[in-house]
């Protein structure tokens, strides 16, 4: 009642073009100063604070299918573009495959040499007990050849990847790729999944934050800095 007394007085003041001063007791504007003082702690402990702040971040795939190099060659062409949609199956890079179809040519003639030869054993084994004991090695000789042959048409299967799932064919620069020599296990390319992505941030030791693996965030990207984007801690590494 007093402050409300206070208040009317000083408008009626203000309209006669007085003014009116009152006095608050020290000690009642101590005891409120600690009210607030000791209200504002409790919130502090009730309301959880967010912590924020600034780092470079980056937009990754999660569990891309990495084309790699399957066999060492030369690689004749990339067959997609970057961005473009494949499908599960579709051919996406082509080795120069000149060799690898000399290889099975090759192979294919020593099994044909290996088969007559054998034949031959066969027919004059009948009479020739020398060349009848041989057959066991003649025939071996054949399966090696075969073996060598199906060895080398494999190797030529390989000379054309596919995409074992579909996606978006994540590429740098594929014309450089042209008549680039690879090595077993280099990688080329991925496939990526777009509702599948994750999201790299590089935080620099003084901008940490206490996070643990699984705990909830969001992130704000320079290009949509009104929106972000909710997320879970995968892992973190420390370098």
């Amino acid at each position: 009642l007093t402050h409300v007394s206070q208040v009317v007085a000083h408008g009626i003041a203000a309209l006669r073009g007085r003014t009116f001063q009152y006095k608050v007791p020290i000690r009642r504007k101590l005891g409120l100063t600690a009210f607030l003082s000791a209200l504002t702690v409790a919130l502090m402990g009730v309301i959880p604070v967010q912590l924020s702040t600034v780092a470079p971040a980056q937009i990754v795939a999660s569990q891309p299918q990495v084309i790699a190099a399957p066999l060492g060659g030369v690689i004749d062409s990339i067959l997609v573009q970057p961005g473009q949609q494949v499908l599960a199956g579709m051919p996406v890079v082509q080795y120069r495959s000149e060799e690898l179809e000399a290889e099975v040519r090759l192979a294919e003639s020593r099994v044909r040499l290996a088969s007559a030869a054998f034949d031959q054993a066969s027919n004059t084994g009948f009479i020739d007990a020398k060349v009848r004991a041989d057959l066991a090695r003649l025939q071996a000789d054949i399966d090696l050849a075969q073996s060598q042959a199906e060895l080398a048409r494999e190797r030529l299967d390989l000379a054309v990847i596919l995409a074992e799932r579909d996606g978006l064919a994540v590429i740098d620069r594929p014309e450089e790729w042209t008549g680039r020599p690879v090595q077993p296990g280099q990688r080329i390319m991925q496939v990526v999944d777009p509702a599948r992505l994750k999201v790299s941030v590089d935080l620099a030791a003084e901008n940490v934050i206490p996070l643990a693996p699984g705990d909830e965030v969001r992130v704000a990207l320079n290009d949509s800095p009104l929106s972000s984007l909710i997320a879970n801690i995968d892992y973190i590494e420390f370098e």
